[in-house]
């Protein structure tokens, strides 16, 4: 679904985690503060592990009364958490006090980077928007280890020996580069120039709701008429008989070989 700009926002299939009326109305801007309500900041276990999260602000189709009316929608990032006051990267519409502020309508995801490499691939197909993403860093792998190449007392394997749990870094959105073909997403280097270990993303994918491809749709109506025709097959039933009549399932898939093959650039990679 779009924001005020046009741009594809958040999912229209997701229900948000949870939500707050803003406690203050908020203007344009950037670094935008917003007071957390307090069972909102009793709940906030990592003031870390929060940055980056991507909120959705005046979603048109929330249920709160007064709210969400006017095509002011959008997907602002909190870039930073002090006790119980949040951070906005930007803000590009006035929102009214009251006006819902959402967890949870974008995809979010955590990957971890291969060695020495800044590409990883989300799993949610195709990949349209990153809203926001942040980098951490862990310990060398052991095979580095063992070359000795964390023996240096540089900044950075100080900080990851000593500096405690490691902190998830917000870096920018404009540095990365994806491809809506392989769902490949470079991401840019961190402190010193060093690629981290671990990104988390928030990201839309998929297509319009006004717009899905045929593919998809013939697909799915296809498994709607065959679960109408063999009603009484459902689960592991191979073969029913009625009479004269007989019923066999020849495979475990009411899709054909051609569907598949159809549908198979839509498919969710969980890992890959």
């Amino acid at each position: 679904m779009p924001d005020f700009e046009g741009l594809p926002a958040y999912m229209a299939a997701l229900t948000p985690s949870f939500s707050f009326p803003l406690p203050a109305a908020i203007e344009p801007g950037d670094n935008v503060t917003v007071a957390l309500p307090g069972n909102v900041h009793n709940g906030i276990t990592s003031t870390t592990g929060i940055i980056g999260t991507a909120l959705t602000i005046d979603r048109p189709t929330s249920l709160q009364t007064g709210a969400g009316t006017d095509n002011i929608c959008e997907v602002c990032v909190i870039s930073a958490v002090s006790q119980n006051v949040i951070t906005l990267l930007r803000v590009g519409q006035a929102h009214a006090e009251g006006a819902p502020v959402e967890f949870g309508m974008v995809i979010s995801e955590q990957r971890p980077l291969p060695s020495k490499r800044a590409i990883t691939r989300v799993a949610d197909w195709p990949l349209v928007r990153i809203h926001s993403g942040t980098g951490a860093y862990r310990y060398g792998r052991r095979n580095d280890q063992q070359a000795g190449l964390y023996d240096d007392r540089n900044l950075l394997s100080i900080m990851q020996t000593f500096g405690g749990p490691p902190a998830w870094q917000l870096f920018s959105r404009q540095a990365c580069d994806f491809s809506s073909v392989t769902n490949e997403v470079w991401i840019p280097s961190g402190i010193q120039m060093a690629y981290f270990s671990d990104v988390r993303l928030w990201y839309v994918a998929g297509f319009l709701q006004s717009d899905i491809p045929h593919p998809i749709k013939r697909v799915t109506a296809a498994i709607i008429e065959a679960r109408i025709n063999t009603e009484g097959m459902q689960g592991g039933i191979k073969m029913a008989r009625a009479g004269d009549t007989a019923l066999q399932r020849f495979a475990n898939t009411v899709l054909d070989s051609d569907m598949q093959r159809e549908i198979e650039m839509y498919r969710s990679r969980l890992w890959v």
